[in-house]
C-alpha cells in the first residue's frame, strides 16, 4: 500500500467533482488473481477516520476499470 504525497493528493484533488471527504489518496497492489485484473491495482481515497470513500480496482478481466462510492456510512451496534 502507497499513501500518496501532498502534492499528488492536490493534483487528484483538482480533477475530482466531489472533493468533501477525500482525505488521502492511497494505492494498493493485490496479487492480480485476488482482484481478477492485470496488475492488482487498486486506488482511491479515503477519508481522515480511514474509511474508504471511493476506489478504483483498474482492468478488471471482462469489465475494465470498476469502481465504487460509498453512498452511506452507518454506525456498527454492538
Amino acid at each position: 500500500m502507497r499513501v500518496s504525497g501532498k502534492e499528488e493528493e492536490e493534483k487528484r484533488k483538482k480533477s475530482e467533482k466531489f472533493k468533501d471527504g477525500k482525505d488521502f489518496y492511497v494505492k494498493l497492489f493485490l496479487d492480480p488473481e485476488i482482484t481478477h485484473s492485470k496488475e492488482g491495482l487498486i486506488e482511491g481515497w479515503l477519508s481522515k477516520e480511514l474509511y474508504p470513500m471511493e476506489g478504483t480496482i483498474k482492468d478488471v478481466i471482462l469489465f475494465g476499470d470498476v469502481k465504487g462510492t460509498l453512498i452511506k456510512k452507518m454506525k456498527a451496534e454492538g
